[in-house]
């Protein structure tokens, strides 16, 4: 709904006149971080309370009552300058109220909309603190568990290497033995023939 069309409303909702000016002052007073002019949307909250007003007025006539109501908000039409003025402050009354708590009911929305955002704009920072510092955490331990493993097999290679040699050195020194095992047989054997041919 536009500004034009929710001045309209109110005008044929209460019977006072309110011009479009009028109502664009006060939504640039309630709204001063927004920009209005006369062909702007106004906030769906506000057309929301401004029809609901309507309704409200419209349901409150009796039927049965042959003469209209002054603005429809209750009063009886004015017989009199005394009660034309009556009703004119009471049904300019009636618009402020309106459009007070139709403006109420707009920044109340705007408010919790705002919260919303806020809160979801510190969870997404925490969200993200977060998994930067479980990131960061498991990037350290990865490098520590690769350092830990690299020197672990080192380690073992460097076992596995002296033990070989140390198995070859042994292996050396059993065939040397073997060997000498072999000489000494041999001789005892040469000594046992030489014995025997002398016979």
């Amino acid at each position: 709904m536009k500004i034009r069309e929710a001045a309209e409303l109110i005008q044929l909702t209460t019977g006072q006149e309110l011009k479009p000016k009028q109502l664009l002052v006060e939504l640039q007073t309630r709204f001063p971080n927004m920009e209005f002019t006369l062909d702007s949307d106004v906030p769906e909250e506000f057309v929301e309370r401004t029809e609901a007003l309507a309704n409200k007025v419209k349901d409150s006539k009796p039927n049965d009552q042959p003469k209209p109501s002054a603005g429809g908000m209750g009063m009886g039409l004015a017989k009199t300058s005394a009660e034309a003025i009556t009703n004119t402050k009471a049904t300019a009354l009636s618009i402020t109220e309106c459009i007070r708590e139709a403006l109420e009911d707009a920044e109340l929305v705007l408010a919790i909309q705002q919260g919303f955002r806020d809160a979801l704009v510190i969870e997404d920072a925490y969200q993200t603190a977060k998994n930067q510092a479980l990131g960061a955490m498991v990037d350290s331990r990865s490098a520590a568990v690769e350092q830990e493993v690299e020197r672990l097999r080192a380690e073992n290679e460097a076992f596995l290497i002296d033990r070989a040699a140390r198995e070859q050195e042994r292996l050396g020194e059993w065939v040397r033995r073997r060997e000498a095992s072999r000489q000494l047989l041999q001789q005892v054997k040469d000594d046992l023939s030489n014995l025997i041919s002398l016979l």
